[in-house]
């Protein structure tokens, strides 16, 4: 849903682009360096932007109430999966 809203605005706005883009960096840094918890961190970083980009006050209100799960999900899956790499591709597609 998020995508599909924000899509408009990453289209028209350059640096709404660059401001996703700087944060599959951190993810992309995060990963090299091994920090599980600022790949989380970072990954959390790059949904509330997207979620920013859609300037929705509902998505950003479900946002909040669900970004505390989130976290805990994120936490699991990233200990869990066998090639954390995959975390950052789902990002580029």
């Amino acid at each position: 849903v998020s995508c599909a809203q924000a899509a408009p605005r990453l289209r028209a706005d350059a640096e709404a682009r660059a401001a996703l883009d700087r944060r599959i960096d951190a993810i992309r840094a995060a990963l090299a360096t091994g920090d599980l918890l600022a790949v989380n961190a970072a990954d959390l970083a790059f949904h509330g932007a997207l979620v920013a980009l859609t300037e929705s006050p509902l998505l950003a209100t479900l946002w909040q109430a669900v970004r505390r799960h989130i976290v805990v999900l994120f936490s699991f899956d990233v200990r869990h999966l066998s090639d954390p790499e995959r975390i950052l591709g789902d990002h580029l597609t």
